[in-house]
């Protein structure tokens, strides 16, 4: 019979949901999981969805299963998860190798996970941002683009890659489907709605022939209303060669530092 064992624990308050969770360290077959991940970019993104499933020792009451995680997850409160399995894995120190950006000098450093932490959480209720529909209107010569803009949980990128994961889509599309739920042309003259598109496929297909107008202050209203909650992994270096010494900021993604620590 296998002992019950204690493992360590590390708290996580998400910065976009803002539902606050407790994890637990990686095991073995957590590892065996993530290495399994085929070359396909969903299948990796899936099977860490999972183990961060499988992580999670306490979580809201609202958060019944691993669908309701994915409904009330959002990309970024994922990174904010693999950093904090990272630490209750004792992986907060991480040996770096760089390259000086002025001179090309390569170099290893050692940098703490803990000391490069910073999130900028969102300030309202948990739960609100993920509810949380904005609403923006192109003005185009004869009509006006409407869209209704949410920030992506991971229920919709599942959706987005069943729908098109074959498809090799620009990731200034790819941005723009993620973040829309509902786009609408409307008439100026009649003040109707001539087109209505809400399914993923009639979302691309209304949106990929719009003037690069819409697309620019989309891409605008995404970054005003949901890039700036989120977490981030920033650490600086001196260069080591002595007739540079220049000062480097580098940022670390924790993707590639979860799959650094199992292989």
């Amino acid at each position: 019979m296998l002992p019950n064992f204690s493992y360590p624990v590390y708290t996580v308050v998400c910065p976009q949901s803002k539902y606050t969770y407790d994890v637990r360290c990686l095991v073995v077959g957590d590892e065996d999981r993530l290495l399994q991940s085929s070359t396909f970019a969903y299948s990796v993104l899936d099977n860490i969805n999972k183990v961060i499933w499988s992580c999670i020792v306490n979580k809201p009451d609202n958060i019944t299963d691993f669908n309701a995680f994915l409904a009330n997850t959002t990309q970024k409160d994922r990174d904010a998860f693999v950093y904090s399995i990272l630490q209750a894995s004792d992986e907060d120190k991480q040996v770096i190798d760089v390259t000086c950006a002025y001179c090309g000098t390569k170099q290893t450093v050692e940098v703490s996970l803990e000391s490069c932490f910073n999130a900028n959480i969102y300030p309202g209720e948990p739960g609100e941002m993920i509810n949380n529909v904005i609403d923006v209107n192109v003005e185009l010569k004869n009509h006006i683009v409407n869209a209704k803009l949410k920030v992506p949980t991971l229920a919709k990128e599942k959706e987005i890659f069943y729908h098109f994961g074959q498809r090799n889509l620009p990731l200034h599309v790819l941005t723009l489907l993620l973040h829309i739920s509902e786009l609408n042309i409307i008439d100026k003259k009649t003040d109707k709605s001539v087109q209505e598109a809400k399914i993923l496929p009639d979302i691309e297909a209304t949106l990929v022939p719009l003037p690069h107008k819409v697309r620019r202050k989309l891409t605008k209203a995404i970054s005003d209303n949901f890039a700036q909650y989120g977490m981030t992994l920033q650490y600086k270096f001196f260069c080591s060669k002595p007739d540079c010494g220049k000062e480097n900021i580098h940022e670390l993604d924790v993707t590639d530092l979860l799959f650094r620590t199992i292989i």
